[in-house]
């Protein structure tokens, strides 16, 4: 389960991608594979018979020598109370 972070709950924010004021709600860490990660996911890169080398479907796949990359996101909630998930780049608090 991923771990979120309540400590900046309720502050102001400025959503940079629609220019809208909201609130945060928390902030999380998406974990997901490299883009060397083979669509498939069951056999080794060298048995895997995948063409494509970025497949995001790729949700669970379990390989210990997998790069891991972690995007910061949040959890906001709008003006008109709707909540949405956002990279943390794209928004800005307020005072």
């Amino acid at each position: 389960m991923t771990e979120k972070d309540y400590q900046l709950f309720g502050t102001k924010i400025l959503n940079l991608k629609t220019q809208e004021i909201g609130f945060l709600i928390c902030i999380w860490k998406n974990i997901f594979a490299d883009g060397e990660v083979d669509c498939l996911g069951f056999l080794p890169r060298s048995q895997s018979s995948a063409f494509s080398t970025s497949c995001k479907s790729a949700q669970s796949v379990r390989y210990p020598s997998f790069t891991r990359t972690e995007i910061r996101f949040a959890t906001c909630v709008d003006k008109q109370g709707k909540r949405y998930n956002i990279e943390l780049d794209n928004i800005e608090g307020l005072n």
